[in-house]
């Protein structure tokens, strides 16, 4: 058994073949990539260089694994009632993304980027014009979804298709308007994803990871194309355009089946995965502090998303440590959003 098998940080602990012990290493695995690509979303470098569309290229892929992975791994019946299900959201999403997201809301105010306004402190905790609108679509999506149904899914995978290609065609701009949000807090363009982790948890686990290493090589192979072309003609990829969606389908697969790979199920990968939600919250101070360092050159640059979240999950652990010393490290886990004390065990 791996690592992963042994200690796992599920909640709850259950009975679980061998194939769902591989299905959770290898999707414990893809968040590493994912939060890699988070970071480069928001990296800065020149508009008309090779490596801005590099990074462009790859940095709409974190958040749809992650919406994936948090429809995968949400099981609401597992809480008992809606009221225990809402304490335990509150506790390990809510309060860090409100703690961290009042932070950097005040690190842009001392540095004239923000005013002192509780309206737009408001605005940019659910992500109006800020990369927080993902927690507000997962929060909603929660919801959303609290009483499963196949049918609610498959729905929500169809509005979503028609919804991201209406964004991409601009049929959507009055109504997005009228309402006063942006295409990120549309919420019909996030829904399906987060459905297609509910329907892949109907899906046998061993037919699962059968189809991921079968497909591996494949998988990779046209991701690696389609990364190529898309750069190198400068297509747009992004959330909301018409390439968009194929290629996010096509990269969540080859993640998930590179992530079967038996080397990468390590300790330390598996500790690195527990912090991936921190890193998402604080990585945007990281990237203020490492701007000199990786503008200096093309290389540092095209490395630049890898070294904010390494640098990221490195003050992570620090901050775990010293506040370890001092018995304040569940408030320290709580406020992050990391997981250093999950009892890594087992995920339904």
């Amino acid at each position: 058994h791996s690592y992963l098998c042994r200690r796992f940080s599920g909640g709850m602990e259950i009975f679980m073949n061998e194939s769902q012990e591989k299905i959770n290493v290898a999707f414990s695995i893809s968040r590493i990539f994912a939060i890699v690509s988070v970071a480069s979303a928001h990296i800065t470098v020149d508009n008309d260089s090779s490596v801005y569309y590099i990074l462009k290229t790859m940095a709409s892929i974190g958040v749809i694994i992650f919406m994936i992975l948090s429809g995968y791994y949400y099981i609401p019946d597992k809480y008992g009632s809606i009221s225990k299900l809402i304490t335990k959201k509150l506790k390990t999403i809510v309060v860090p993304w409100l703690f961290m997201g009042s932070l950097l809301f005040l690190w842009g105010v001392i540095y004239g980027l923000k005013n002192v306004n509780l309206l737009d402190w408001f605005l940019y905790i659910i992500g109006y014009q800020s990369f927080f609108y993902y927690m507000t679509m997962l929060v909603l999506c929660y919801i959303m979804f609290y009483y499963k149904s196949l049918v609610l899914e498959i729905v929500a995978v169809i509005v979503s298709i028609i919804s991201v290609y209406l964004t991409a065609a601009g049929k959507l701009e009055d109504v997005v308007q009228m309402l006063n949000i942006t295409n990120y807090l549309n919420i019909f363009n996030w829904v399906g994803y987060f459905a297609i982790g509910c329907i892949l948890k109907r899906v046998s686990t061993s037919r699962l990871v059968e189809f991921l290493r079968n497909t591996r090589w494949l998988a990779l192979a046209i991701f690696v194309i389609a990364f190529y072309l898309l750069s190198v003609f400068k297509v747009d990829s992004s959330y909301f355009s018409y390439a968009g969606l194929p290629f996010h389908m096509i990269s969540t697969w080859s993640i998930f089946s590179i992530s079967t790979l038996e080397f990468m199920d390590k300790k330390w990968v598996h500790t690195l995965s527990n912090m991936t939600f921190g890193v998402y919250l604080i990585h945007m101070f990281v990237i203020a502090l490492c701007n000199d360092i990786y503008a200096q050159n093309v290389i540092l640059q095209l490395l630049s998303p890898i070294i904010v979240t390494l640098v990221s999950m490195l003050l992570l652990c620090i901050g775990f440590k010293l506040s370890a010393i001092i018995k304040l490290d569940k408030a320290y886990c709580l406020v992050t959003g990391i997981r250093m004390q999950r009892n890594i065990k087992e995920e339904k």
